[in-house]
């Protein structure tokens, strides 16, 4: 019974992964309530559930809402996976995205930074889309100096 409901669980979560990505974010938002409410907290899913309804504020343009289910994310995963820094990055990923909407460039900077971090020591494959990302941040702030000396860095190193 427990590897059926799992399965259930899984085939949901991935409808509703798919919904999001084809851009049906009511669709996809009534998938991942309905998992959410149905699943025990202590499953690492929630993680992948709340960060995902954050993307789909963002994309409604409620960045406080967003905001709000990204750090409740987070705060899942620091609880149930203290050790998994890749979600944790896709986590950090997400967040700066609402602070640069919300035109906190300095919180976005911040958030861009923490992903760079992690992803430097686990990641680092991701570092140069991290870095251009990260300097695309900067511009808006009028840093275009620091922007390009982040680059530099991060192709040299």
């Amino acid at each position: 019974k427990l590897k059926s409901e799992i399965d259930e669980t899984a085939d949901i979560l991935t409808l509703a992964k798919f919904l999001l990505e084809m851009d049906d974010v009511d669709k996809a938002e009534q998938f991942y309530n309905l998992i959410f409410s149905e699943l025990p907290s202590n499953r690492p899913d929630v993680i992948t559930i709340k960060n995902d309804l954050g993307r789909i504020h963002r994309e409604r343009g409620e960045y406080l809402q967003a905001l709000q289910s990204h750090k409740q994310a987070l705060e899942l995963n620091r609880l149930l996976m203290p050790y998994d820094f890749v979600k944790r990055s896709a986590i950090y990923t997400d967040i700066p995205y609402v602070y640069y909407e919300l035109g906190d460039y300095s919180q976005s900077l911040k958030y861009h930074r923490k992903t760079l971090r992690i992803r430097r020591k686990h990641q680092p494959q991701y570092k140069t889309h991290l870095a251009i990302t990260f300097s695309q941040c900067l511009q808006p702030n009028g840093k275009e100096n620091i922007s390009f000396k982040i680059l530099q860095e991060t192709f040299i190193n």
